[in-house]
């Protein structure tokens, strides 16, 4: 009779424990903001990583310093004296980057949000620099490539992120200043190439060595013209950087009392059986322990 209240008295522990797990799961499908409701379609295509966008670059000054060992530097660094009195050097220099947002929102109020983010667009003195939409009312994406000037990218990626309810966020920043050191040390190249091709079709020569060169001349300068409007890019006029932002119309189905009650039981009846095989294996396991050391304990 004893044996029996035991087994009884553990079935009601493991009862109240596995409502207990139940309770829990089911408050928490209420608390948990990701699980007010589901979309219909969860589909966000990547249209966006598939085009051609104008390419946005920015600037922004650095500086370093770093103690003087020798006399001789270079001209353009400055030099200061430290708090030791000793010497530092603080060099300074411009670093061109590319910094893209890449956005992804779903929104069962698809209209309205599109005209929030072109008062967004406005208020920041953003520009729209390519924009595509598709679909059918009920299933239509917004496709926006925005360039922000760099001093208003963190402030207008914090009010994009609220448009709709955001999927995925991913910002790069890429530096740049290699490449625009290069255009303009091909460009000087070039200019020197063309001054020097100049200055030879003043000197008496065949009419065919002339054709030639007035040729390779008008190469350069097609060639230079590709090139500024490459550097064009990196002016501070044209200075921005990239949000790339997809806007998904999607219908809201709020998540049913019956479905939550069926949901919380799976997760319960899971969950309770691998914390019922960690009991049974703790047990066999301290069985075997308590046997052997009896066993042990015996031969001595």
């Amino acid at each position: 009779m004893e044996k029996v209240k035991r087994i009884l008295r553990l079935v009601k522990y493991f009862l109240l424990c596995f409502v207990a797990l139940y309770v829990f799961r089911f408050i928490y499908g209420y608390t948990d903001p990701n699980m007010k409701g589901y979309e219909e379609n969860e589909y966000i295509s990547d249209y966006l990583n598939n085009i051609e966008a104008k390419k946005n670059y920015a600037s922004s000054q650095w500086s370093r310093k770093m103690d003087i060992g020798t006399k001789d530097k270079v001209e353009s660094v400055k030099e200061n004296t430290n708090d030791d009195g000793g010497k530092t050097d603080v060099q300074t220099g411009e670093q061109k980057f590319e910094k893209i947002a890449s956005l992804k929102a779903k929104s069962d109020k698809f209209e309205p949000d599109d005209k929030a983010i072109r008062e967004k667009v406005k208020k920041y003195n953003a520009l729209i620099q390519y924009e595509h939409t598709e679909g059918n009312p009920g299933n239509r994406e917004l496709h926006l490539s925005i360039g922000v000037p760099p001093e208003s990218f963190d402030s207008f990626l914090a009010e994009m992120k609220q448009v709709g309810k955001l999927k995925s966020i991913q910002v790069t920043k890429t530096d740049k200043t290699n490449e625009y050191r290069n255009l303009n040390a091909q460009k000087a190249s070039l200019e020197k190439t063309r001054n020097t091709l100049i200055e030879l079709k003043n000197k008496e020569g065949k009419i065919d060595e002339f054709i030639a060169l007035s040729n390779r001349i008008l190469e350069i300068e097609e060639q230079l013209q590709g090139l500024g409007v490459s550097l064009g890019d990196f002016d501070a006029e044209n200075e921005f950087c990239t949000v790339q932002f997809t806007l998904a119309e999607g219908r809201f189905i709020p998540i049913s009392f019956m479905h939550r009650a069926k949901v919380a039981l799976e997760w319960t009846i899971n969950y309770f059986c691998i914390f019922m095989l960690i009991v049974f294996f703790a047990s066999g396991a301290s069985f075997c322990i308590v046997w052997i050391y009896d066993k042990l304990k015996g031969q001595k």
